[in-house]
C-alpha cells in the first residue's frame, strides 16, 4: 500500500513539472480581425524591445477595425522617419489614440501605463472621434493626416532625446536647445525654415519657438481646408488677433495698477489671464 502511494505522488509531481514547462495555447477571437491560436510560451521571457515590437505588429494587423488602419498608418510613418533621420537605430514606440491632458494634443513618455519602455499617445479627436472644434474633415483626408504624421514625427524627436540622448522633462516636450538642434537637422533635411528655442521676449523676426515644430514652420496652406485655424493655433502655440488685442487691454490695466502701487491686484490680473490663454506648453504635454 505505501508502495503504491509513493508512486502515485512520484507520478504527480512529474506531471505537474512537465505542465509547468509546457507551452500553453490560448484561443483568442477578435471581432473581423484573427481567429486562431496565439503561443504563449510561459518559461521563456521577451525583452522590453521584442515586447514593443511584438505590440507594433498586434496594433498594426490584429487591433480592433476602428484602430488597426490608423495605427498601421501611423506606424509605417514612424519607420519612414526612423529610416530617414535615424538609420533605422529606433526601436517601435508604443502608438496609441486615447485622452490626453487639457488643450493637449499628445505626449511622449518613458514608460506605459503597464511599465513598457516608450508610449507616444496622439490625442483620439485626431483620429478617431473627431473633434469637430479641430477637425474639418475627418482622418484620413489629406490635410488631417498631414497634420497627424507632423505631431508623430515631433515626438518621434522625442523619442529619440529621451532613448539615445537621455534626456527628460521639457526637453522631450518640445522645449530646450537639444529639441531646437534636432528639429533644425531634419528640417534642414526637408527644406524647412529653422526655429529657435523659446524665448519670453518673443521677436517674429528671431524665427519660429521650436515647440511649434514642425507645424509652425509648414508653409501656408499645407494642411488645407481639413483642420481648423483653432487647432493649428493650438500645433504651433499662436493666438488669434482678437486674443492678441484682449492681452493688450489687460497689459493696460496692469500698468496702471502699477502706476497706483496697487501691485497684489496686478498680479491676480495676470494670473487670471494667464489661465485663459491657450498655451504651446499644454498643446505637447
Amino acid at each position: 500500500m505505501r508502495e503504491a502511494i509513493g508512486w502515485i505522488g512520484l507520478a504527480f509531481f512529474r506531471v505537474i513539472r512537465v505542465f509547468r514547462g509546457s507551452t500553453l495555447f490560448v484561443r483568442k477571437q477578435a471581432r473581423g480581425t484573427i481567429d486562431g491560436a496565439a503561443l504563449i510560451n510561459m518559461s521563456t521571457l521577451i525583452s522590453h524591445k521584442q515586447e514593443r515590437r511584438q505590440y507594433a505588429e498586434f496594433a498594426a494587423r490584429y487591433s480592433e477595425e476602428e484602430y488597426r488602419e490608423r495605427l498601421a498608418d501611423a506606424y509605417h510613418m514612424w519607420s519612414e522617419f526612423n529610416e530617414r533621420y535615424y538609420g533605422g537605430r529606433l526601436v517601435e514606440p508604443h502608438l496609441a489614440f486615447g485622452r490626453t491632458a487639457s488643450r493637449s494634443l499628445g505626449h511622449c513618455t518613458a514608460t506605459t501605463d503597464y511599465g513598457g519602455q516608450v508610449q507616444i499617445v496622439l490625442n483620439a479627436g485626431l483620429v478617431l472621434e473627431a473633434n469637430e472644434e479641430w477637425i474639418r474633415r475627418r482622418w484620413p483626408a489629406e490635410g488631417t493626416r498631414r497634420f497627424v504624421h507632423d505631431l508623430l514625427l515631433r515626438f518621434t524627436v522625442a523619442q529619440y532625446l529621451m532613448e539615445e540622448r537621455g534626456a527628460r522633462g521639457r526637453t522631450c516636450r518640445g522645449h530646450g536647445r537639444p529639441f531646437a538642434d534636432e528639429a533644425n537637422r531634419i528640417g534642414a533635411l526637408m527644406g524647412l525654415q529653422r526655429v529657435v528655442v523659446r524665448r519670453r521676449l518673443y521677436r517674429k523676426r528671431d524665427g519660429f519657438p521650436c515647440h511649434g515644430w514642425p507645424h509652425c514652420v509648414r508653409p501656408a496652406g499645407y494642411y488645407g481646408d481639413d483642420i481648423t485655424e483653432r487647432l493649428l493655433q493650438l500645433a504651433t502655440g499662436t493666438t488669434s488677433e482678437k486674443k492678441k488685442r484682449g492681452s493688450f487691454g489687460v497689459l493696460k490695466m496692469v500698468r496702471r495698477l502699477l502706476y497706483e502701487n496697487r501691485s497684489v491686484e496686478a498680479l491676480r490680473m495676470i494670473e487670471e489671464h494667464l489661465a485663459e490663454l491657450p498655451d504651446a506648453v499644454d498643446a505637447v504635454e
